[in-house]
């Protein structure tokens, strides 16, 4: 029987959960992204609670500034019901975020016959174990440094324009600030072959213990020569030589070329996640509820 678990803190909410997210952390990778937002007082909580069941099925909901995450590893028809009962889409504005589970969100939107506007659509993956590939690729991985930091802010700010389109949110100036705030901690990486960069990349994470790659893409001119198979192998390969069992990596879904690379490197996708906007006139607040802060 779907039973709902409501929190008067944020504090109760993340101790309830706390445990559940860690061991499944990159799947929660977004959400611990926005706990930690939380804690650093970025952003306000404004309702928290859980669904659960008697299988061990749980959905988290937290809902904050201009944004309702909603995860789960599993649910059933009646848990889905319980919260739709607690989500009135109708009031939830234009530009108010419905971020996490891909299914069952888009299935909170059918249930509700809400029309949406799909953000972004992410695969999440992890690696444990790597495949072999071909050795006689040329190049190899480098820490990023900036001598090359004119070529790579305009990489970047590239693959910005490419994975987003008309929906892109940052300038040059600013994907320039995140180049040189990453170079400077030493998470970016770049493959160079006889004097050419292929390809680059971000790896952080590591002092977690958890250690991501993210921000993937290859130059135009330099894809289909097997250049990313061996510097997301390189990168991997690296991670593991430090002790570490895992490797997470964050992908665009829509973008099979890039999905295909990242299985035969030996990345196992775990987690579908998705970020959609409800398409309605609403005159709500930012928050998209009419709720006070916990």
């Amino acid at each position: 029987m779907a039973e709902l678990i409501e929190f008067t803190s944020f504090d109760e909410f993340l101790s309830y959960n706390e445990d559940f997210i860690k061991q499944q952390f990159y799947s929660h990778y977004y959400l611990i992204r926005m706990i930690e937002q939380v804690l650093n007082r970025q952003v306000d909580v404004y309702n928290s609670y859980n669904i659960v069941d008697g299988d061990n099925k749980r959905i988290m909901t937290l809902h904050v500034d201009g944004a309702c995450l909603i995860y789960s590893n599993g649910w059933n028809d009646e848990m889905l019901n319980l919260l739709s009962e607690q989500i009135d889409l109708k009031k939830a504005t234009v530009n108010f975020d419905f971020s996490g589970n891909r299914h069952l969100i888009k299935q909170l939107f059918q249930k509700q016959n809400e029309p949406f506007e799909i953000f972004k659509e992410r695969l999440i993956y992890q690696c444990e174990e790597l495949n072999e590939i071909p050795s006689d690729i040329g190049g190899q991985a480098e820490l990023c440094t900036f001598r090359d930091f004119k070529r790579l802010k305009h990489l970047a700010y590239e693959y910005h324009l490419e994975e987003y389109g008309s929906k892109a949110f940052r300038d040059l100036n600013s994907i320039s600030d995140l180049v040189e705030k990453g170079i400077r901690a030493e998470t970016f990486y770049l493959y160079r072959d006889s004097g050419i960069i292929c390809c680059m990349a971000q790896l952080f994470g590591k002092e977690t213990g958890y250690p991501w790659i993210g921000g993937f893409v290859t130059e135009k001119g330099q894809r289909n020569k097997g250049y990313a198979s061996a510097f997301l192998y390189d990168l991997t390969e690296m991670v593991f030589n430090e002790g570490f069992e895992k490797c997470g990596l964050v992908s665009d879904a829509t973008n099979p070329a890039s999905n295909k690379v990242f299985k035969r490197v030996g990345y196992v996708p775990i987690y579908e996640y998705i970020s959609m906007h409800a398409l309605n006139p609403s005159a709500y607040s930012a928050t998209g509820f009419e709720v006070r802060p916990l």
